[in-house]
């Protein structure tokens, strides 16, 4: 019987490691990454505490097809809405979270109406320019739609 609860456990967590992941890019390299590649930028605001982030990460971003797609064909950038370390973004310093303020980039780029909501999900182009911005869950196949019609 153990070597069968063995056996298990490392398929299981064999299959985990497995799975593809999207490669997340430290803002620091984002500006010879993005002049390099010419790709259009995916970035992901989230916070630590929200289940939607969670859930997104979790299902969405671990597909094999939406990570491989992405990693091939974006530059992908996470950034948690309460992070209190600055940032620099093609040469402009946004300040970190701070106790009654969340990040300056998070707020600049994802606030809709005034509001910052969880997660946040953004596609710029080549250009920088935003060209899909969605506040909540994305599911697998509106993800997909909005990969596809990014050149």
């Amino acid at each position: 019987m153990p070597y069968k609860l063995y056996t298990f456990a490392f398929s299981l967590l064999f299959s985990l490691c497995a799975m593809s992941q999207v490669k997340w890019m430290d803002f620091n390299n984002l500006p010879i990454e993005f002049k390099a590649s010419k790709k259009p930028l995916l970035l992901f605001i989230h916070t630590d505490w929200c289940k939607i982030c969670k859930m997104q990460e979790g299902t969405v971003f671990a597909d094999d097809s939406i990570s491989k797609q992405l990693n091939e064909q974006f530059n992908t950038l996470k950034l948690n809405a309460e992070d209190v370390n600055d940032i620099s973004f093609f040469g402009r310093t946004y300040q970190g979270a701070t106790s009654n303020s969340y990040h300056e980039f998070a707020e600049y780029i994802g606030k809709e109406g005034n509001v910052l909501n969880f997660p946040t999900l953004l596609i710029l182009n080549e250009r920088l320019e935003i060209v899909y911005k969605k506040a909540g869950f994305v599911s697998k196949e509106e993800l997909l739609i909005q990969i596809s019609c990014v050149k």
